[in-house]
């Protein structure tokens, strides 16, 4: 199972700049439409200033970067009760590389798709590519909705992201849904069904119900690889 990354940059770009990369690169007039949605996510979410509004609305070339990535392994152990993911960041380390190597070239604003995330050039700065947490903080944002919090841009790590049920409170959510979310990506921690997590002792006791393929319209886009949901455990 295979999903795409793809990277935008948008900036005073006339020719696609010589970058070594496995990312497919192409140079694109901006659509003025996708134009006013990043302004509008890069406003919302604070990633985004008004000095750079008004430059970013004078840019009409956009950088395109398309990667696929596959879904990373379970290795079981050898009694066959416990599995773990592979490591692999190899996908996600280059294309933080590119996005700094795009900022320092001078974008004025960055984007990350599934997770439809904006990203100020100065995010980029001393940018530590070989760190798996900074990784995480860089590309997984998380959203709540009612009685719930999910993560989106977990399939960059080739991981499915992370749905967590009957909260107690929004910042318990979070935080475990962010904790689960460190763990798969930095240890391999599978979650599989039944499997308890529990971010810290402060927080309650969630249980696994597996993998399960994303439900919704633009559900399978948004989380290619599924999601692992995580219910509170009250009992």
């Amino acid at each position: 199972m295979s999903a795409r990354v793809v990277l935008a940059a948008i900036g005073p770009w006339e020719a696609l700049p010589e970058l070594s990369a496995q990312f497919r690169l192409s140079l694109e007039p901006v659509d003025a439409e996708w134009r006013e949605d990043l302004i509008q996510r890069g406003w919302e979410t604070e990633a985004l200033s008004k000095p750079q509004l008004k430059l970013i609305r004078g840019h009409g070339a956009v950088i395109w970067a398309e990667r696929e990535v596959t879904a990373r392994d379970l290795i079981r152990d050898a009694e066959g009760e416990g599995a773990r993911y592979a490591l692999e960041l190899d996908v996600a380390r280059e294309a933080a590389w590119l996005l700094k190597a795009l900022a320092e070239l001078g974008a004025s604003a960055l984007y990350f798709d599934p997770a439809e995330k904006v990203i100020h050039p100065e995010a980029l700065k001393d940018f530590p590519v070989q760190d798996s947490v900074a990784l995480l903080h860089l590309f997984v944002e998380l959203w709540g909705e009612e009685g719930a919090v999910l993560s989106e841009g977990m399939s960059i790590f080739g991981l499915p992201d992370l749905r967590v049920e009957g909260v107690a409170t929004q910042a318990a959510a979070q935080a475990t849904a962010f904790g689960a979310a460190a763990h798969l990506v930095c240890e391999g921690l599978a979650l599989p069904e039944g499997a308890s997590f529990q971010a810290s002792e402060s927080f309650p006791s969630y249980r696994s119900f597996g993998v399960r393929p994303a439900e919704g319209e633009g559900a399978e886009e948004a989380h290619p690889f599924g999601l692992i949901t995580l219910r509170a455990d009250f009992t």
